[in-house]
């Protein structure tokens, strides 16, 4: 099953249809650890592997963290 991080905070903080169309979709949603936020480069970086996917709301999408690495 692919997995996806979902990182805007709206959407981490409870179930909605935004939650019911990934899963229908077939994709394992993945949520940052509570209090964590993951604006800091090497953070975002840190809670990649294993993810297939990413929505995101305002975390710095550079080279690095788009290529996965």
């Amino acid at each position: 099953m692919p997995r996806i991080l979902v990182t805007p905070i709206e959407l981490v903080r409870g179930e909605g249809p935004c939650q019911d169309t990934l899963r229908s979709a077939g994709f394992e949603i993945v949520y940052p650890p509570v209090g964590v936020t993951l604006y800091d480069v090497d953070r975002l970086a840190a809670h990649l592997p294993g993810i297939d996917g990413m929505l995101a709301g305002m975390e710095p999408l550079n080279r690095r963290v788009i290529e996965g690495s």
